[in-house]
């Protein structure tokens, strides 16, 4: 009523963002979804506000499986953010996530390629894009490809996750040597693999940031921890 009543008013713009919130505690996702169009549409460019309007629709979006419309979404966050910025980073993360949640996997790895490229280097959705790039071409006998992943993320990741990256890209290196080499186990032959153990990417503006706990060794698949 405040909204309609008084458009110009300077309580305006907030209310209709906390309108939209109180629509989604309730379960009114249409109505929060609009509502949350509706301050993108009045927010200017570069306002933080319209930025996590765009954030809380992909969440809406993504709930409800609405994947062309989280992809729309993601789009727009992506051509709003700055280069190098943490807003670009998991818009690109999510985007690979989208992709593979419609079984579309060459589009999702094509994605999660973008990350190799992109800084901060030790961005956890860079990472976590990384991490599941280089399981990826492993499972599809890219050797090499999945080292040199494995390499960057020895270089970038932290302790633990880094020395296991470390270890798994020679390890690969030297079954591509070896003739004849059984091939690498994949993920679900070898049981427990860096995306299971690695510390998972926080759910970033797509969610509430959870607390950051220290990490635990990773074992990769097929190669044991240090004695």
């Amino acid at each position: 009523r405040l909204i309609e009543e008084f458009p110009k008013s300077p309580y305006a713009k907030e209310t209709e963002f906390n309108l939209a919130l109180c629509y989604k505690a309730v379960g009114k996702l249409d109505m929060a979804q609009y509502a949350y169009q509706k301050y993108v549409a009045t927010a200017g460019a570069g306002d933080q506000g319209g930025q996590s309007a765009l954030w809380e629709i992909f969440s809406i979006q993504k709930d409800r499986k609405d994947h062309e419309a989280a992809l729309s979404t993601l789009e727009q966050l992506k051509s709003q953010a700055a280069a190098d910025s943490d807003v670009l980073l998991e818009a690109t993360y999510r985007t690979g996530e989208i992709y593979k949640s419609m079984n579309r996997p060459d589009e999702s790895l094509q994605t999660w390629e973008k990350l190799r490229t992109m800084k901060p280097l030790a961005n956890p959705f860079r990472l976590q894009g990384l991490i599941l790039l280089a399981e990826s071409y492993e499972k599809s006998l890219e050797l090499e490809r999945a080292a040199e992943i494995y390499d960057d993320l020895a270089r970038n990741a932290s302790k633990d996750v880094a020395s296991s990256a470390l270890q798994r890209a020679a390890g690969l290196r030297k079954a591509r040597r070896t003739a004849p080499a059984p091939a690498p186990q994949s993920p679900s032959e070898g049981g427990e693999t860096m995306v299971d153990k690695a510390p998972k990417a926080p759910q970033g503006k797509a969610g509430k940031k959870p607390a950051v706990k220290k990490s635990k060794t990773v074992e990769l698949p097929g190669m044991a921890p240090d004695e």
